[in-house]
């Protein structure tokens, strides 16, 4: 966990900020569809904030997809919070694959803590 939420701090815009993070361990609810053999999504990740200018929306969109085991963020909500501000509302949705897992996670590693 201390890993993902050092990833999320180095893609954070500086104009924004999160109001709630939640991260589900385990089937995602979205598509699980399997690409190129890929195995299928092992969580996902929601969060909601406050931005300021589109600009910094569309960068959460192309720095989450940086981050290893990190793909199909998506953006379902927008909302402007403070229109002479530019101020918006958003909330985030980004899937994890199996490139998210320690060795421990992957089953690679079966004794120690």
């Amino acid at each position: 966990m201390s890993g993902l939420l050092m990833d999320l701090s180095s893609v954070t815009p500086s104009e924004s900020y999160l109001n709630s993070l939640s991260v589900t361990a385990g089937q995602s609810s979205g598509s699980t569809t399997e690409t190129s053999g890929a195995a299928a999504f092992v969580g996902n990740i929601q969060m909601s904030g406050q931005a300021i200018g589109f600009a910094s929306l569309s960068s959460w969109l192309v720095r989450l997809e940086q981050i290893d085991g990190w793909v199909n963020p998506w953006m379902p909500s927008i909302s402007s919070s403070d229109p002479t501000i530019d101020s918006f509302t958003f909330t985030i949705s980004v899937d994890l694959t199996p490139d998210v897992l320690t060795p421990r996670g992957r089953g690679e590693v079966s004794t120690g803590g």
